[in-house]
């Protein structure tokens, strides 16, 4: 059974469950925080991204390329319309919510309502949240 590596709470990680669940593919989730220096998770994952996924003796990282691969190997069964143009525009709409919720939900709430205060001892600042 493939597995997922990530944090539950993490849009990446969040975005791939959900296209799994979408297909109807069954999978383990195996909880990691970005950045682990955990060596059997930096050998799937060397840059220490989540999710990674594995599948056998396959391992790859990044939610984009894990969406791209389970797309490739969905034999007409995946989300996609096979028109290059709508697919085009659905991996962008992939991208630009990748890239806003990360800039809006970790660098900005996320990190100011909890590693922020948890880690580095900065304040609470609910007006920046």
């Amino acid at each position: 059974m493939p597995t997922i590596y990530g944090a539950p709470v993490s849009p990446f990680v969040r975005k791939v469950r959900a296209y799994m669940k979408e297909r109807g593919l069954a999978y383990e989730l195996t909880p990691v925080m970005p950045g682990s220096d955990d060596p059997a998770f930096r050998k799937i994952s060397p840059l220490g991204k989540i999710p990674a996924y594995v599948e056998g003796d396959f391992a790859i990282s990044d939610s984009s390329v894990i969406l791209s691969y389970l797309e490739s190997t969905a034999n007409g069964k995946g989300l996609l319309t096979g028109d290059p143009k709508q697919d085009a525009r659905a991996w962008w709409f992939d991208e630009y919510a990748d890239s806003k919720s990360f800039d809006v939900l970790i660098s900005k709430i996320f990190f100011a309502r909890v590693v922020g205060p948890k880690y580095f001892n900065l304040p609470l600042d609910e007006t920046a949240i």
